[in-house]
């Protein structure tokens, strides 16, 4: 389980509907089945995700004390001041969420509480992905302190979350010529030619459904979206290293990122079912790295690795800027070079280990 809470740009749609925290969960069952709140039926409302945060909707709440629902609907739906941070504490790396409880819970003689809303629960956060028994036996203590009955939380099995320590990861970074130095997840990041403003491959709304698009997102540590697993390959007769990627979320799914075209200048990446052939598929599944950075789609000819000729498609972004959530495209070197002139163009991209 983990969740990601991102503070939302001001220019952000859901921020002028009283929204100030973007919040996305992830589950995985015991058969590897991975669940979000962004496509995972909520309690409540018979609704999707995804879900936001509001720090404000009601006049006791604060920095902490939130407010979390749906975000297409009003924030002033789910009632007052629902997720708390009863306790935190940074240099720990942990907190403990909870709203406000209302019903008793276990012995009465305990005087204990629980909650009678099922936008409410209590929950242990940690940075680090390994449990820390110590840890979670003072923040349970934390909450019957405060009242609060401590065994309505369940035991969540924390193992192989594909992160570091600190929820984000470290680690070493490389050229995407050299991926199969690179365990693990990675990022996917490029920087935009005039700007340097730095950006991450991104499972839209961290769907895995055949056709959603990677786009492109923050390079934020913690969030599933932008991690990713690399294989490398190599054909016969070819010396040339192909990569093929599958987002974290859709591992289990047996789905991979595919290159679409569009026409013969451009197209798009998105989620599609593996093929079979090989690593290979149709040439649609497969990428290849030159020195400089650049990425393109499919088994390249040697015109493609030099001199970038027509019918050679990159990986880069849509025109001429590096927005968050536009898509990552494919065009043509000449369709680049002419965003070029205008503006933001990524041709540059590297691949980090998280």
């Amino acid at each position: 389980v983990s969740a990601d809470y991102v503070f939302l740009d001001d220019s952000d749609p859901r921020s002028a509907a009283g929204y100030d925290i973007s919040v996305y969960n992830v589950a995985q069952d015991a058969e590897g089945e991975v669940y979000t709140s962004d496509d995972q039926d909520q309690l409540g409302p018979t609704a999707a995700g995804p879900l936001c945060g509001a720090q404000f909707a009601f006049p006791d709440e604060g920095p902490a004390k939130l407010t979390v629902g749906q975000c297409f609907l009003p924030p002033t739906t789910f009632g007052s001041s629902n997720y708390w941070v009863l306790a935190h504490d940074e240099e720990e790396g942990m907190a403990l969420i909870g709203g406000q409880p209302d019903v008793p819970s276990g012995d009465p003689a305990e005087g204990l509480c629980t909650f009678s809303s099922p936008f409410s629960g209590l929950w242990i956060f940690s940075r680090s992905p390994v449990r820390n028994e110590a840890m979670i036996r003072k923040y349970r203590n934390i909450a019957k302190e405060k009242g609060i009955d401590p065994t309505i939380m369940l035991d969540v099995k924390q193992d192989d979350c594909g992160r570091g320590n600190d929820g984000g990861g470290g680690g070493d970074s490389g050229g995407a010529g050299n991926p199969e130095d690179i365990p693990g997840y990675v990022q996917i990041q490029g920087k935009g030619s005039d700007s340097g403003k730095k950006v991450c491959w991104e499972l839209r709304n961290g769907k895995v459904r055949e056709g959603n698009k990677i786009i492109l997102g923050r390079c934020r540590a913690g969030s599933d979206r932008n991690l990713f697993k690399v294989a490398t390959y190599t054909l016969p007769g070819d010396s040339k290293t192909y990569l093929q990627v599958t987002p974290k979320l859709a591992e289990n799914r047996k789905m991979v990122v595919t290159g679409v075209r569009e026409t013969s200048e451009k197209g798009w990446l998105r989620l599609e079912k593996q093929l079979g052939g090989g690593a290979a598929g149709d040439g649609t599944q497969t990428f290849y790295t030159l020195e400089n950075g650049m990425v393109g789609l499919g088994t390249p000819a040697a015109d493609c690795r030099e001199s970038y000729s027509a019918g050679c498609l990159f990986v880069t972004n849509q025109g001429a800027h590096s927005d968050y959530g536009d898509p990552v495209m494919l065009s043509s070197s000449s369709r680049m070079n002419k965003f070029a002139r205008q503006g933001d163009v990524i041709v540059d991209w590297t691949i980090v280990s998280r």
